[in-house]
Parts: structure tokens; sequence; C-alpha cells
């Protein structure tokens, strides 16, 4: 419980707690008090005080921005030389401070003048901030869609697979596969027959204990709804064809292809909703096998399996590397009103136009907060307690060694570049 009257303030939480905000609120329970601690991995948590100073933690999204720096942090060992290790880590050239920002609108905290990888694969951090803003933009085309009275639907199609399959190699065959079924006479003739307008075409991958398991999410753009409800066998067999020409083994013909109307998904679609099945698939938690950032926790908690999670993970990226989220079908944007960016142009969105610049950190300061792997505590602090930010600095010590790059290097000069997104 907190003991003092400033801002920051020495709490306990079992013995792992550093700093309570003093700024606490109280809870409808007029025998609880809400407050804000930080502990020594660099995690802030709300918890509840109780009369008897018994603390319960309280789950809020800055437990997950904590999550996406921790798991970051795995990255950076995994790809050492790559842009993503150097993201949000070292200040760009052309700036004197790293500035925390927070949005006068949504009140979230940011950084301003770090150099960002734009990596929506292999990056926690930037792939929170692109698949967010996919899915707006995806949001934003559907109802452009349904005001122009087109039906979405949402085919799902996957592969047989094995523990020792490549996934580089499977990926290009199922990308051929795809390829096939919008190019070939009996694919154009079906497309053409289900009232097909234009498709966004999104890839899924986890892995479980059979090996990589690939499939592609394709949201489906529909003119005459009534055909393409009646379509499921055909585009079932002509999937198959299409697999076993691109050198992939024959898809079951129930479970290799699945056909759900946009109202009417299954329900790990609509858990989602079907804007985030397409554009957050490798980032939440898989309730079949790992998703990529399973694979991350998993090293990160110390997992058994961690070695082989470790180069799962760098397989990985290694195949995603400069592939797009989402590719659309030609001139489909257009059609929905969507404007065209790159993942690196969102990952570099302020996140508020309107936003107040709470402190100027120099180098020095920057050091002392990534050394102590604090960047999400000073985040959490800067939406919570503001007036603390200066006594929360004073308290880092200094970083043992000197880490700061030449800040004239530029990203460019990384003998592993090329993680944010290059093209289809």
């Amino acid at each position: 419980a907190a003991r003092t009257a400033s801002a920051v303030a020495r709490c306990a939480l079992g013995n792992k707690t550093r700093y309570a905000s003093a700024n606490s609120q109280q809870t409808k329970n007029p025998d609880q008090t809400r407050l804000t601690v930080v502990t020594d991995d660099g995690e802030f948590l709300t918890v509840t005080k109780g009369k008897d100073c018994s603390l319960q933690v309280v789950a809020d999204q800055r437990q997950a921005r904590w999550e996406r720096y921790a798991l970051k942090s795995v990255v950076n060992r995994l790809l050492p030389t790559s842009r993503t290790s150097k993201c949000m880590r070292y200040r760009v050239p052309n700036r004197d401070t790293v500035d925390v920002m927070r949005g006068k609108a949504n009140g979230k905290a940011y950084y301003q003048g770090l150099r960002v990888c734009g990596s929506v694969w292999a990056c926690p951090v930037c792939a929170a901030k692109i698949t967010e803003r996919r899915r707006i933009e995806l949001q934003g085309a559907m109802e452009e869609a349904k005001r122009q009275d087109l039906q979405p639907y949402l085919l799902t199609l996957t592969v047989p697979h094995g523990i020792a399959d490549p996934l580089e190699e499977t990926l290009t065959k199922l990308r051929k596969a795809w390829r096939y079924m919008q190019s070939d006479r009996a694919g154009k003739a079906f497309w053409r027959r289900a009232g097909v307008e234009g498709h966004i075409r999104a890839l899924e991958v986890t892995d479980g204990e059979n090996g990589w398991h690939p499939h592609l999410h394709i949201l489906l753009f529909v003119g005459t709804p009534e055909p393409m409800f009646k379509a499921q066998q055909e585009a079932s067999a002509l999937w198959q064809h299409c697999a076993t020409k691109a050198g992939l083994p024959t898809p079951h013909p129930d479970y290799g292809c699945r056909l759900d109307d946009g109202a009417k998904a299954a329900n790990y679609v609509s858990k989602w909703g079907l804007e985030s099945e397409l554009t957050k698939g490798h980032v939440k938690k898989s309730s079949k096998g790992n998703s990529i950032w399973d694979l991350l926790r998993g090293i990160r908690e110390g997992h058994a399996d961690k070695k082989r999670y470790a180069a799962r993970f760098i397989e990985f990226a290694e195949a995603f590397k400069g592939q797009r989220q989402l590719v659309w079908s030609k001139g489909l944007k257009a059609r929905l009103l969507v404007t065209e960016m790159e993942d690196e142009e969102l990952a570099n969105a302020p996140e508020d136009l309107a936003s107040l610049c709470l402190a100027e950190l120099s180098d020095d300061q920057w050091d002392r907060v990534r050394f102590a792997k604090m960047e999400s505590a000073l985040l959490d602090l800067a939406e919570t307690a503001a007036e603390a930010i200066p006594a929360f600095l004073a308290a880092l010590p200094p970083p043992r060694t000197e880490s700061r790059p030449p800040w004239n290097t530029a990203d460019t000069d990384s003998p592993c570049r090329g993680y944010a997104a290059k093209g289809s």
C-alpha cells in the first residue's frame, strides 16, 4: 500500500512491486481503493487495495502493452541484427530528444522520435499499431461495401500439413494454389458465376504438434449473394484441384474449404469480428496450437520447449519477411474508398493528432529507461500520473555499459533489414 503523499510512493505486492501512484481512486466498494503499481519487471498493474491492505490485480489494456514490450525484448535476442531489434530502442538521427506524448482525445501515451521497423510479422509493438489500424481500415471498407449492396463472405482454405514441412516452401505453394484458383479457366468461371466483385486475402499460420498450419482467409465481396451461398461444394472441388496442381497434398473435401456468410460466421470468426479475423490472426492467442506470439510467450516464460520455439519463430520471421499482411484485389481499395498506406507509415503515425508533450528525454534518460526495461512503465505513468515522471526518471539507475549506436547510422545499414512489407 502507498505510504507517502508524493506522486510516486513505495508499495508492496508480494515482494516484486516497486512503486505505486499516490493518485488513488475510490471504487464503488467503500472498502476498496484503486491504485496503479509497477513491478520490478517494469509492468504497471491496476490493483484494488482493501482495508486489510490486501491487493488484487485488475486487468486492463496497459498490461497488454507491457506484454508487447516484454515479447519485443525476446525478439531483440532472437533477431539481433534485424531492424526489429533496433525498433523502439534508438532515437532517429534528426532529433535531439525522445518525447513522451499523450493524446488529448484518447488519453493514450506513446513515444515520438524513436526508430520503428514497421514489421507486422516480427515486432509485437509495431504489429499492435498496424493491425489495429488495418482493422479500422477494413471495417470502413466493409461499411462502404454495405452501402454499395455488396455482401461479405469469408472463405477459409486449408491444406494437410506434416511436422517436417518447411514453412517457406509451404507458403510458396499455398500462394501458387490461390493464384491458380483465381486465374485458371475453371476458377474464373466459378468467381463469375458466384458474383464475386472483389476480395481481400490474409494468411494465418499457427504452430502445433503436427508442424506449421498455414491457412488463407479471403474476404469476398459479392454482388449476387444467392449463387455464392450455394457454392460451398463447387469451391471445395476447385480448391482441391488447385492445391494439388501447386504441389500440395489434396485438401479434405469437407474441412479444406469453408465458406461462411459474413453475418453468420462460425464462432471462431464472430469472437474476433470479421475484420479482426483478417488482421490479427498471428497476434491473438490460439486455441489450437501456438500463434506466433505464443511462441514468444513460451520463450519468455521458460517453457521446456523454448529452444524449438525460438527456432520456429526465426523460421517464421524469415518466411514472412517483406510480405504484405492484406492483399486486395485490383481496384477494390479505390472502389471502397480506402487510402493506400504502407505498414511503416501506420507504425509511425501518431496515436492522436492532437497530443501533449509530457517529457523530452535526453539520450542519458532514455538509456536509463531502456536499460531498466521501463519503456511500457513510463507510458503507463504518463497516462495515470504524469506529474510523477521526473521522480520516476530520477530513480532509474544508469546503464552499466554504453549501448547507444552512432545516431547517423541509418536503418538501411542493417545487415538483416527488410522486415517491413515490400510487396505482395
